[in-house]
């Protein structure tokens, strides 16, 4: 419409203050209406959900429909709220049919104000006209323009239905609030309600490997059939097997020694649990030793690196072994004790190897501890040892002393410029054999 600066501030508040009220209303009306549409929608696919479990996807797409028909409903209350522009004619109409002590003057001094002066009544019959609804609308109204009862239908089916699910709740047969989570949380693994009630412990967990797990049920109005548990390491093929009945409802089965990933389902009656899973934390052991050593500088060697996977540290005192512990699985930490002082191993680059320095001091034996990324503690390797080699000082030694007895062709020397073999009896400490040939013979 035209420039609403023309009217009057007493007619423009007046008319101004109808409209936010009948929009605010109106929204309070859609709330109630989508309130009462999503209502009677759980509660309806709730009984249908009882009676024939619905599938995950199903549910979904449920849930998804009726908060769209509930964002349908409140849509056009919203964007008036938040559209401030109005027709000034219109809303003067409106008001002219709500307030009779207008007669008909409101609608025609807004009419007339929005007109071009060249058409427009005489100026003073206009202000005479607007004079008059200006000292109507500031008296105030004997009753609102906009009732709020009509609002209030939608709000009492609200709480109608409300009071009807209390009243469902008491029967357990229905277990109204369990169908409503299935519901309002498709995606939550909740078991569908059937006569027979099976509550499960653990349900799904981590287990360490090589520990046992039991499986308790404990089932309620479950007649005279038997409760089964299906296992599969696959996801694919199930085993199924009876549990052993211990007394007032409960059924155990026990898993012992697990290696492996299951997954089981309880059944009995007309009740199928979940699909629960138990997930086997590996313990992480050592696959490899790579040791690098350092020897000592009196021994003049350089440094060696081997592999083992008994992990045997074997060098002279003094060298110093720089061991990488490879593992079958990633670890978050590991420590090496020798004699009681533990030795904390630092991480590499790879997440399943630690290295730690051990100083060869004496013959011994050491511990290796790990404890994987999950927490797990490692499976210790057996049998790991230190051993010291000895490494003795040599002297030039004539090779009489090597022969037992005297031999024919063979006299020894220590002269030094007769020919010569060597030989090493310790770390790159040569033996000088010195020998001479008689009469000619070899």
């Amino acid at each position: 419409m035209s420039d609403p600066t023309i009217i009057p501030t007493p007619i423009k508040r007046y008319l101004g203050n109808y409209i936010a009220r009948r929009r605010r209303i109106a929204l309070l009306r859609s709330v109630g209406v989508a309130c009462v549409f999503a209502i009677l929608w759980t509660l309806l696919w709730s009984f249908v959900d009882r009676l024939s479990p619905l599938p995950v996807l199903m549910r979904l797409i449920l849930l998804i429909l009726n908060a769209l028909i509930c964002i349908a409903i409140l849509i056009p209350s919203l964007r008036a709220i938040l559209h401030r522009r109005f027709d000034w004619i219109t809303a003067a109409a409106q008001v002219e049919r709500r307030d009779s002590r207008f007669a008909g003057r409101l609608e025609t001094a807004v009419s007339q104000l929005f007109l071009p002066p060249s058409i427009r009544g005489s100026p003073a019959m206009v202000a005479a006209l607007v004079g008059e609804v200006d000292r109507i609308s500031a008296q105030p109204c004997l009753r609102p323009l906009v009732p709020l009862a009509p609002t209030l239908r939608p709000w009492w089916g609200v709480i109608t239905l409300i009071l009807f699910g209390v009243i469902l709740c008491a029967s357990a047969w229905l277990d109204l609030p369990t169908l409503i989570r299935r519901q309002i949380r498709p995606l939550v693994l909740i078991a569908p309600i059937t006569t027979t009630r099976i509550t499960i412990d653990p349900g799904s967990m981590n287990v360490a490997q090589g520990e046992s797990v039991t499986i308790v049920a404990r089932a309620v109005r479950l007649g005279d059939s038997p409760v089964n548990i299906r296992l599969t390491s696959d996801g694919r093929n199930f085993s199924t097997q009876q549990m052993t009945q211990a007394g007032d409802g409960r059924f155990t089965f026990a898993l012992n020694d697990i290696d492996r990933d299951w997954q089981y389902q309880i059944t009995g009656g007309d009740a199928h649990s979940a699909i629960y899973s138990l997930n086997v934390l590996r313990r992480p052991g050592v696959a490899q030793f790579r040791v690098q050593y350092v020897y000592p500088a009196p021994l003049n060697r350089s440094p060696r690196t081997s592999i083992s996977t008994d992990g045997l540290l074997e060098a002279p005192a003094g060298t110093q072994a720089t061991l990488d512990l490879i593992c079958t699985e990633p670890v978050a930490s590991a420590v090496i004790i020798v004699n009681g002082p533990r030795i904390v191993a630092r991480a590499t680059a790879e997440s399943n190897v630690y290295r730690a320095t051990i100083p060869i001091v004496q013959s011994t034996s050491y511990q290796v501890e790990l404890r994987s990324d999950r927490g797990v503690p490692g499976i210790a390797p057996p049998d790991t040892v230190i051993r010291v080699l000895t490494d003795q000082p040599s002297s030039p030694t004539t090779i009489a002393s090597l022969v037992p007895a005297p031999h024919p062709q063979i006299a020894p020397t220590s002269q030094p410029d007769a020919p010569a073999v060597e030989a090493t009896p310790g770390y790159d400490e040569p033996l000088r054999l010195y020998f001479q040939l008689l009469n000619g013979t070899r």
